[in-house]
């Protein structure tokens, strides 16, 4: 017996049967599949002797209260020692019982749900510890995901993998076996939330007017009772998710008319996947879920009705779309699998400790650029340069940084240009980087290039190079300065707008990338937010005045804003005598704001 690496754990009030299972079980037998299943054990609860998977350990205990607490501690008591991973489906509750109890062991949750409606993630700290903590977060839809952030203000960096559902069921031939009968389907619980209320009088509207079409339903509903009765309206309590499958697939219609925020649908899917013309309100994330959906542009009984009738009364219509929502399926179920075994995967594989530089010489960076020694790291968190370096280095890149000014100021009778000569020689770099630098002299770079035949010289440059841009002359000059030894350019300026004498096949764009340690501060969470507007240019390294006979429109137009905005208040550097902020200080004032921040 192989053994076990990976743990899934469904919500206590799931049954993992054939008769009875729910969207999680459901996800789970879909995606129980290829080698992975050998890696793996599903936890949870099966009414029936024969659940869903083989590799699948049943919780539930006789004659006790099937409780968080009950199902929990028999959860930890038959976890096998060779567990790596656990993954919790809908409960982030259940995570931070079992992180604390399996500190070593890594974890998933997959929410299923609205996070914002389950134990766990319903508040703003829960979430950033589960952002924190959790290993892998899985989002059955994009709505989800969208749902889990939208009250943390952006102050995290996105995380979390969409996976959705899909189906891999009964690939038959449309035409031959797939015979459509006259039949409207509504499938889920019979409430309004559901749009149940509106759907039953449109099609009893439908029955009592087309004499041949029935209609079938299905689901039970304990809260609201609702008696819509007709000969040809079969009320089904509840079916299992086979037998749902089956009515699909001899279905013409699907109606999916919920009022509430779907965190997917997946009667929608299923229905749309199976050749059903699909006729639904669109709501939370039931526009993942099919190509070509009939959305509702309100939901009511006669909007439902009318668009029913459409279809009934244009046959030809009505077969083209179940034509093509049978062959046009918009989630494919084997990129679904790939995507959540190669998580799972991830995860358990054995960590190499290879050192890739020794394998691969192709891959030295020698980067010169301001790493900011010259003035103590006072640029230390928002050092563009350094940023860059730690991309290639987290890329696997093996990069040397030199730093020019320091150099120079520490070195003030030593010659760079021999300096950078010998580091070349004896590094063999296949990059040279030269980051917004001007320190070394033409003639160097000619000679580098004559010396080092493989060698590549690449420049990035932060100011702007646009003529309507400021210090354009003098950045401009500064920037061609190497333009005959450089094989690419890198620039924060679109490529489009850049006016200078380089070629445009020379020219990349970068963005300026933020630094991980300001998004990940969540100071904004704790603290009083004291100013709505933060705006901080420098001027000179010790002065907060303008140069004399310079001028800045930033400061023109910060007036301006000032003056007609009585209400907002400010936080300003570099004007007026304020002096410039840099480093853990300017990352300290940036979280004092509420509204907007200018950089």
């Amino acid at each position: 017996m192989k053994k076990k690496e990976i743990a899934e754990l469904l919500p206590n009030k799931e049954d993992y049967s054939l008769n009875n299972a729910a969207a999680a079980s459901i996800w789970v037998k879909d995606f129980n599949k290829g080698n992975i299943i050998n890696k793996q054990i599903i936890f949870g609860i099966s009414s029936s002797s024969t659940p869903l998977s083989k590799n699948f350990i049943n919780l539930k205990k006789i004659n006790l209260i099937n409780n968080s607490y009950f199902y929990l501690k028999n959860f930890i008591r038959k976890l096998p020692e060779s567990i790596k991973v656990i993954i919790i489906h809908n409960r982030p509750h259940f995570f931070f019982i079992l992180k604390k109890k399996f500190p070593g062991k890594k974890f998933v949750i997959v929410f299923h749900n609205d996070p914002n409606t389950l134990r766990g993630s319903r508040t703003i700290s829960e979430k950033i510890n589960i952002l924190e903590l959790c290993d892998k977060i899985v989002f059955v839809s994009s709505y989800v995901k969208k749902r889990f952030y939208y009250n943390l203000n952006e102050i995290l960096p996105i995380k979390g993998t969409v996976i959705q559902p899909a189906t891999n069921y009964y690939n038959h031939n449309f035409k031959k076996k797939l015979r459509k009968q006259k039949i409207i389907v509504f499938f889920g619980k019979l409430n309004s939330s559901k749009g149940y209320n509106y759907f039953g009088p449109a099609v009893i509207n439908i029955l009592k007017k087309y004499k041949d079409w029935r209609v079938i339903v299905a689901g039970n509903e304990k809260r609201e009772t609702y008696n819509f009765n007709h000969e040809r309206f079969k009320i089904y309590d509840w079916l299992s998710h086979k037998q749902i499958i089956n009515i699909y697939k001899k279905s013409s219609i699907s109606i999916v008319p919920s009022t509430w925020e779907e965190p997917f649908g997946r009667t929608a899917m299923e229905s749309s996947d199976m050749g059903n013309a699909l006729i639904t309100s669109g709501k939370g994330g039931l526009n993942e879920t099919a190509i070509n959906p009939i959305l509702l542009k309100k939901i009511n009984s006669k909007t439902i009705q009318n668009e029913i009738e459409k279809l009934i009364n244009n046959p030809n219509l009505l077969q083209k779309i179940q034509r093509f929502n049978y062959k046009n399926k918009k989630i494919n179920f084997i990129d679904s699998l790939k995507k959540i075994n190669n998580l799972k995967l991830s995860l358990i594989k054995k960590s190499s400790y290879k050192l890739n530089y020794i394998d691969n010489n192709n891959n030295k960076i020698l980067h010169i650029a301001n790493f900011d020694e010259k003035n103590n790291f006072r640029l230390s968190n928002i050092n563009l340069a350094t940023k860059i370096s730690n991309g290639f280095i987290k890329d696997r890149f093996q990069t040397i940084n030199f730093s020019d000014r320091f150099f120079l100021k520490q070195n003030a009778f030593s010659n760079i240009d021999d300096k950078i000569i010998n580091i070349i020689k004896n590094l063999q770099p296949n990059l040279l980087l030269l980051g917004h630098t001007n320190s070394l002299k033409t003639e160097t770079l000619k000679n580098i290039k004559d010396k080092f035949t493989n060698i590549k010289i690449a420049f990035w440059y932060e100011d702007s190079i646009n003529k309507n841009g400021p210090d354009f002359n003098k950045n401009k000059q500064f920037f061609e300065k190497y333009k005959d030894y450089v094989d690419q350019f890198f620039v924060t300026t679109d490529k489009n707008n850049v006016h200078s004498s380089i070629p445009k096949n020379k020219l990349n764009f970068i963005p300026v990338p933020c630094s991980y340690l300001s998004e990940n501060l969540n100071l904004n969470q704790t603290r009083n937010h004291e100013f709505d507007i933060f705006y901080a240019v420098s001027h000179g390294v010790n002065r907060g005045t303008l140069k004399k006979n310079k001028t800045d429109e930033r400061y023109n137009f910060l007036k301006l804003l000032m003056s007609k905005s009585d209400d907002l208040t400010y936080n300003i550097y570099g004007f007026n005598n304020i002096q410039p902020i840099w480093g853990d200080q300017f990352i300290e004032e940036i979280s004092n704001l509420s509204l907007l921040l200018m950089e």
